[in-house]
């Protein structure tokens, strides 16, 4: 199965607003079913994979070097190792549709390097 290394797509606003960060106990989070409409776009652009979700942190310091919303997710089909980071770099102008950058991540590497960290940490 051959993964697209860089790619996005885009959500429409209207479609965005539904789901739009909210502040739920000093938190910022997307609203539920964020994750449904990630993936509907997701599977758009990449249909090899089915993704899913592990977390999302959405920003509220809007700094050039951070993003505004990023998420982390995996393929969860059989001998599949894919391992996806996604990103929206800036808060979205309102009525403007919004742009997700994916950048994919071999799973097998990315736990590898995790649990040397842990060995030497």
């Amino acid at each position: 199965m051959k993964h697209l290394t860089y790619f996005s797509f885009t959500i429409p606003y209207n479609e965005y607003a539904q789901i739009k960060p909210i502040e739920i106990t000093g938190k910022w989070k997307l609203q539920e079913n964020w994750t449904d409409l990630f993936a509907k776009y997701f599977n758009n652009k990449n249909a090899d994979c089915n993704i899913m979700f592990k977390k999302h942190r959405v920003s509220q310091k809007h700094s050039a070097h951070s993003n505004y919303i990023t998420a982390e997710g995996y393929c969860n089909r059989e001998f599949c190792s894919a391992y996806y980071y996604l990103r929206v770099k800036s808060v979205p102008k309102k009525e403007k549709d919004v742009t997700v950058s994916v950048r994919y991540v071999f799973i097998f590497l990315f736990n590898c390097y995790i649990q040397f960290i842990k060995f030497f940490v």
